[in-house]
Formats: structure tokens, C-alpha cells, sequence
């Protein structure tokens, strides 16, 4: 990425212009993981590229022989098992760490009942955003859930498309009563600033995309706070 980056600084395209005429960094990536496993017949390489200006995320799926070290298969699947494995991840997490969602187990081995979370709430309203919900319908019976993104348009097609698969959503102006009503957020933005600042009580963050540069959780206490990429993932990268 980085003669890219040049490259872009150079030719004066580092600052876009969104639709409100405003400049935008340039602030997509692709990044390019490796997955296998010791003595099995084959490795993949996953390349995944997403962020503005790009219309869509894209990617793929590359199976080598860990034996000759040749390509043997790739799958187009234009970054779908990412968004797919991100969203169970976070479903996962949620499950077993979020407030109201954890089964406590008392001295004798029973577990007692486990309540709910009472609001999610989801900032940004793109793909992720969509398969997050999804996800997180298999792990509790919540379908209340807040939303706030920065274009409209794009919050009024996502409460809609949402609702359609019974979900009760509701859009709020400003990011932070998601903090006062939530006790499970969701972030699923690029942003370049501090987006979530003050906490009120416990809660449980889910935060995708997290990396060098991008700052959606700035947060002023120590709650119960879940960042799903590794730390040695994120040190790579930052």
C-alpha cells in the first residue's frame, strides 16, 4: 500500500471530494492474510480490499499445496466469507462476554438464567452492519436496536432492510445515546475520529476495522470492552 499511497499523494488524489464537496482522505486498503495448518495438504491466502472511494468490498480466496507450493484453486467470492466470519466472530464474543448475555454458574455446577441485553446499537450502516445483526439474532432474543450513521439516506435504506427481517430499529441523531441506552454497541465504520466518548455504565464494544488510523472508540472509562482483532495484529498494522 504504501507506493500506492504515494503514488495517490503525487497525483494530488489524496484528498477526494465527497457528494456535500468536502475533502475525504483516501482511506481504503486491501490487506493479504495467510491461514494453515501444520501437516494438512494445503493454505490459503485471503485477499481482502474494502474503504472509500472503493464502490464495494471485494477479495478472494487462494488454495496452495503446502507440498509443491502451487496455486491451485481461487475463490472470487468478492470478501463474502469475511463479512461472514467477522459477524460470527462477533456473535461469538457477544455470547460469552457481553452484559446480560453471560451464563453464570454458581458453586454447584447450575447455571442460572440468563437475561438480555435490552438495546444494541449499531453505528454505521453498510454491509457489516447488516451481517452483524444477523449474527447476533442466533445469540439473543433482543430486536430493539439503535442506529446511527452520518448520511441519512443510508440510515433510512438500512432501518428498512432491517425491519424486513424483523428487527425494530431506530435512528438517533447523536452517536452518543447509543452510550446512555446500550449495553451492547457495535461498530462498523472507518472513521478517522473518536467516535464513542463517554460510558455511563458496563458495556460490551464489538469494533471491526479497528486499525492504524481509525478511531471509532475513545473511550474515557474501563468497561467491559472487547476489541475482536488480535493485539499483535493490530501492532502489525499500526
Amino acid at each position: 500500500m504504501a507506493p500506492f499511497r504515494s503514488y495517490c499523494n503525487a497525483n494530488g488524489n489524496n484528498n477526494l471530494v465527497n457528494d456535500s464537496g468536502k475533502k475525504r482522505r483516501y482511506s481504503a486498503q486491501t490487506c493479504v492474510k495467510s491461514g494453515y495448518i501444520t501437516s494438512s495438504s494445503h493454505y490459503v491466502i485471503k485477499v481482502a480490499s474494502g474503504g472509500h472511494p472503493f464502490p464495494a468490498n471485494s477479495g478472494s480466496m487462494q488454495l496452495y499445496s503446502q507440498r509443491t507450493g502451487r496455486l491451485e484453486c481461487i475463490l472470487l467470492d468478492e470478501g463474502l466469507l469475511t463479512e461472514l466470519r467477522t459477524a460470527a466472530v462477533g456473535a461469538v464474543a457477544a455470547q460469552m462476554l457481553a452484559p446480560g448475555l453471560i451464563d453464570d454458574e454458581d458453586i454447584g455446577g447450575n447455571k442460572h438464567r440468563r437475561s438480555e441485553c435490552g438495546i444494541i446499537g449499531m453505528v454505521g450502516t453498510g454491509v457489516q452492519a447488516r451481517f452483524q445483526l444477523q449474527y447476533l439474532a442466533h445469540i439473543t432474543k433482543c430486536r430493539d436496536v439503535l442506529v446511527w450513521g452520518r448520511t441519512r439516506s443510508n440510515v433510512q435504506q438500512y432501518m428498512n432492510d432491517m425491519e424486513k427481517e424483523g428487527w425494530n430499529i431506530r435512528a438517533v441523531d447523536d452517536v452518543q445515546t447509543l452510550m446512555e441506552k446500550c449495553t451492547l454497541i457495535v461498530t462498523t465504520t472507518s472513521s478517522r475520529q473518536p467516535l464513542l466518548k463517554r460510558l455511563s455504565r458496563e458495556t460490551h464494544t464489538a469494533n471491526y476495522g479497528v486499525a492504524k488510523g481509525k478511531e471509532e472508540p475513545k473511550l474515557n472509562r474501563r468497561p467491559l470492552h472487547i476489541n475482536h482483532q488480535c493485539l499483535s495484529h493490530n501492532r502489525s498494522r499500526s
